[in-house]
């Protein structure tokens, strides 16, 4: 007798279905605390990683996480976000780095302790919502998916640490325990309060994070006041919502300066940042996501899932992709997952058959497809991150340190290895400079400085600072970024832009006067190897004048070009 192999799906099937059946004989109670400790396990696992090194180690972006170090030293100097020093990004986005600088007294231990705070403030509403609305299964997939997003040190769809625009992973994790609540409360539960809480919450951390993914949430919630089973909870949440930031600008005063930075961004960048063309490429780029979703969303509509759950998780999907629009960031439409498990609980809900549902069990299988992966890829780059914390730096990888923060090159110039030795020659000398740099690396880039190059540029910077004595006071450096004055200790200036990046923060038209910025300023920093070229020079050819006039030269070093402010002239 011959005999057939098994096809791989029903093999899969069966196996998924044995497991489902023996959680699913689980009293609500008992899942319900397996589903909190599951989580709890999860968050710990993934953040005692990043927090027990005490250090930090990046691939790229270091520029971007030194801004929070600058904003974070300004908070703890007393300084507000939308009071004292102009931002388009909200209070959480420097209160908790503010903390993790604070807490461990280094630039290597900020970041990774203001993630484990975020972990700490998310973690009750990850809790809530899988305890609440998901069976087991899908809340151990959602967990694990939401909690590597929010913890992991690398940018959506990267393995290379850095901890840059951190801002993007929380307020997609924050989006997606909102987009759940759309699903009704099983194991017999009625708790709309703790809905309204819940709803309102991500409504608020939203809009003191980042005010593009508080237009989602606040958009989508008032899309829920056309569905009659959820318009008390979207309207009550709108309402807390909106109370508790008047009631917070009474305490912090800078809500409309806040919203008015905003405004100023969006004046300069617009309001869509890709074309026609970048749209296709994000679609394509992001097939792997979308594909499964796409068949979730099929099985659905197959099973005669209800038309409000189609349009929901579809408005969830067109979110991901304004948002990927607006954001720099990689591969990885994050509002995917929340929608595709969404489509798929439902899905398992309708009819009578249960876990021996077939199609169910199908959907359960493409909600792991489309959430694991990028999940893994969050491991990896904990994974990596707290390896090379631990192991440290070495000279001959290319590596720079300051204050506990380790830059790594991981990309060799256009010239080659010869090229790459003849600029670090050129630093060993001293004779580094933005067009020499250029020339060695065989073409103009961006941003010419490697990631080390920048800490060595920085740290030259901050030793003129301490040891020149005419260079005291507040200091300002001429770059995209800021972090002089706070790496020399020095008290943090107000009035200033917490960034300036040409063609997104200011240009040619729409930029402060001089007057204004340089208020509070006693010096100016001038790199000769810029962070950001093109931020440098538009900040060069708009306020080079005014620094003549009222800066003088008064001293130089291998990277800088020290202005200290001169004296008032004395009436005779």
């Amino acid at each position: 007798m011959q005999l057939q192999a098994r096809p791989a799906r029903a093999s899969i099937l069966l196996w998924l279905e044995r497991l489902h059946g023996r959680f699913s004989r689980l009293d609500p109670r008992t899942e319900a605390r397996a589903i909190a400790g599951w989580c709890i396990l999860v968050a710990f696992a993934l953040t005692l990683p990043l927090v027990l090194p005490g250090r930090t180690f990046s691939f790229q972006y270091v520029h971007d996480v030194l801004i929070f170090f600058d904003g974070a030293q300004r908070v703890i100097d007393g300084q507000t976000p939308g009071r004292d020093f102009h931002t388009p990004l909200g209070l959480i986005a420097y209160l908790l780095p503010a903390f993790g600088l604070w807490a461990s007294g280094s630039l290597g231990g900020m970041m990774p302790l203001a993630t484990a705070a975020f972990c700490a403030l998310f973690l009750p509403l990850l809790i809530y919502v899988c305890a609440s609305r998901l069976p087991l299964a899908y809340a151990a997939i959602f967990a694990v998916s939401a909690l590597a997003l929010v913890v992991s040190p690398a940018s959506i769809g990267d393995t290379l640490p850095s901890f840059g625009m951190f801002y993007n992973r929380w307020g997609y994790g924050l989006l997606a325990i909102l987009f759940l609540l759309v699903l009704p409360q099983q194991r017999g539960q009625s708790r709309i309060w703790t809905d309204v809480v819940v709803a309102a919450s991500v409504l608020l951390l939203t809009f003191y994070l980042k005010i593009s993914y508080f237009a989602v949430a606040a958009g989508f919630t008032a899309m829920l006041l056309l569905f009659h089973s959820l318009r008390r909870m979207a309207a009550l949440a709108l309402l807390i919502a909106l109370a508790a930031i008047a009631v917070i600008h009474l305490f912090w005063g800078g809500t409309f300066t806040y919203l008015a930075d905003i405004r100023a961004a969006g004046s300069v960048t617009g309001a869509l940042r890709a074309s026609l063309l970048g749209v296709i490429r994000m679609t394509v780029g992001n097939a792997a996501m979308i594909l499964p979703f796409v068949m979730v969303i099929g099985l659905a509509t197959v099973k005669r899932v209800s038309f409000r759950t189609l349009v929901l998780c579809l408005a969830m999907a067109g979110a991901g992709l304004l948002l990927m629009i607006q954001n720099h960031q990689g591969v990885g439409m994050m509002t995917l997952v929340p929608a595709g498990i969404v489509a798929a609980v439902a899905l398992a809900r309708r009819g009578t058959t249960g876990a021996k549902d077939p199609n169910a069990l199908t959907a359960l299988l493409l909600v792991a497809t489309l959430a694991l992966p990028p999940a893994v890829l969050a491991g990896q780059s904990i994974l990596v991150h707290s390896l090379m914390a631990l192991r440290g730096g070495d000279p001959r990888e290319y590596v720079a340190e300051i204050d506990g923060f380790m830059a790594q090159e991981v990309s060799r110039p256009a010239a080659g290895e010869a090229g790459f030795d003849a600029v670090r020659q050129a630093y060993r000398t001293g004779m580094a400079d933005l067009p020499l740099l250029q020339l060695l690396r065989g073409q103009a880039l961006r941003q010419v400085l490697a990631q080390p190059e920048y800490l060595w540029t920085l740290e030259d910077g901050a030793r003129l600072l301490r040891e020149d004595p005419r260079l005291e006071g507040t200091v300002f450096t001429l770059d995209m970024a800021s972090p002089l004055g706070a790496l020399a200790e020095r008290k943090t200036p107000r009035g200033l832009d917490s960034w300036y990046h040409a063609g997104r923060t200011f240009n040619q038209e729409k930029h402060r006067p001089p007057e204004q910025l340089f208020a509070d300023i006693d010096v100016v920093m001038a790199p000769k190897a810029p962070v950001d070229p093109a931020s440098h020079s538009l900040l060069a050819r708009l306020y080079g004048g005014y620094i003549n006039r009222h800066y003088d030269l008064v001293a130089t070093s291998d990277y800088w070009r020290a202005y200290a402010r001169k004296p008032p002239l004395r009436s005779s």
